[in-house]
């Protein structure tokens, strides 16, 4: 049976449970919404829905969290709505990204800024750096070579080294953080991998025509101030605050229980998505994760499937919900560890929805945008599930409806395994 689409141009006020919607998306780069190409991010309706739906004078007092932030969309659209909002990331240039799109510039960072613009094209066009000082700003990444050309070494480093330039002249953070995100946004175009996917990779089949990276950093630079600019007139608070990096976990010294009115967010998807890998390149890049590192952190991340054999060589795994555990062995028996990296994911989202609860005032709502999936061809209503275990917690489930995924930027090259997720559900929850 297909469900009826409806199509809007924005959600509507209290949809039908069970509604399915095409939402047109205008404007979902609007404000600061279009820095950086953030892979598998949802469109700013879906938490500008949820706020206008839910947010009243408890919000402004006690704010909202998103504990999975990705790009910041949910905070983001908070700060235009005048609400104050909290972010959690474990990768973190997701927590940098987050930041400046949501950190209010003055009018006169903003003239600093456009007279740094003008500076910066000058002195790429006629400043060349030395061998010593690409060595000393190029990052310290043994795989290199394999996606950059030199040429391409050469430039990314001298924009980094201007922007080492630019902080000391102005000792702004805020002027750095920002310079840096532009830099972010042009690393993948600079390089040898492919920009369809989001995980890197290099094409044998295709050369790819790349674009020197100066050229794009002023181009992407005019572009973000342009930007900033709409949003910082826009919004009357000065900037989220990241407070950490376990959603699973989270630390009570950077936010308290019974603290927060609305939670929202989008967590990663089933054995679909590799954010450790597809931003690897930004985050060595912009010094943020060291190449000895990047095992730990994929570690650490929901949904990761370093599992090791000692565990799913036993057993199948079990969860407690019978519907769920069913679904698993019929996975263990086609693909052991697949089958453990699913259960894991349930139960560090069973973590996180507890977290969560703590959290949320009395009466505060938590919204979860998720994906059904398909592992190892067994359906895996995701929605379905994160609803029985938010039941199980007390939770009281509000609404439940869908949108169809028009701009996903998730074509992931595995030869057709890859699967399709064509929609997002909406799940709205009660403390």
């Amino acid at each position: 049976m297909i469900d009826k689409v409806i199509e809007v141009e924005e959600i509507p006020k209290s949809p039908q449970v069970g509604a399915t919607f095409l939402i047109r998306g205008n404007g979902i780069s609007n404000y600061t919404h279009g820095f950086f190409k953030y892979p598998c991010k949802y469109i700013p309706h879906v938490p500008r829905w949820f706020l206008n739906e839910y947010g009243d004078s408890k919000t402004k007092k006690h704010g909202v969290l998103d504990p999975f932030v990705g790009s910041g969309t949910t905070l983001v659209e908070s700060s235009l709505l005048g609400y104050p909002s909290y972010g959690i990331d474990i990768d973190p240039l997701s927590c940098l990204l987050s930041k400046v799109k949501t950190t209010k510039f003055s009018k006169g960072d903003i003239e600093l800024l456009k007279s740094i613009a003008e500076e910066f094209k000058i002195r790429l066009e006629k400043n060349a750096i030395s061998e010593s000082t690409v060595s000393r700003y190029k990052p310290n990444y043994t795989m290199l070579d394999y996606w950059f050309s030199q040429d391409a070494i050469n430039n990314l480093s001298k924009i980094k080294y201007h922007i080492d330039y630019f902080y000391k002249k102005t000792n702004s953070k805020r002027i750095r953080n920002f310079l840096m995100i532009v830099f972010a946004s042009i690393i993948r175009r600079a390089s040898l991998a492919e920009e369809q996917s989001p995980k890197p990779y290099i094409s044998k089949k295709i050369k790819k025509r790349v674009i020197k990276a100066d050229k794009l950093f002023i181009s992407v630079l005019d572009k973000y101030i342009k930007a900033l600019t709409d949003f910082s007139d826009s919004t009357k608070l000065s900037s989220a605050k990241l407070i950490g990096y376990e959603a699973r976990n989270i630390n009570k010294n950077s936010i308290r229980n019974g603290q927060v009115h609305l939670a929202m967010t989008s967590p990663p998807y089933i054995n679909a998505f590799d954010y450790v890998r597809s931003l690897k390149l930004e985050n060595i890049w912009l010094d943020l994760v060291e190449e000895n590192k990047l095992s730990d952190f994929y570690d650490k991340q929901v949904g990761t499937e370093k599992i090791s054999s000692d565990r799913y060589n036993e057993n199948y795994p079990a969860t407690g919900y019978l519907s769920l555990d069913k679904k698993l062995r019929e996975i263990y028996k086609i693909d052991k560890k697949r089958s453990y990296v699913v259960a894991d994911f349930f139960e560090s989202m069973k973590s996180n929805l507890g977290e969560i609860r703590k959290i949320l005032i009395p009466g505060g709502f938590y919204c979860i945008v998720v994906g059904d999936s398909r592992i190892r061809n067994v359906e895996i209503p995701t929605s379905q599930y994160l609803i029985d275990i938010a039941k199980s917690l007390n939770y009281k489930l509000i609404n439940n409806f869908s949108y169809i995924i028009r701009n996903r930027y998730l074509r992931i090259p595995r030869k057709g395994r890859g699967g399709f997720i064509p929609k997002d559900y909406i799940i709205v929850l009660k403390k």
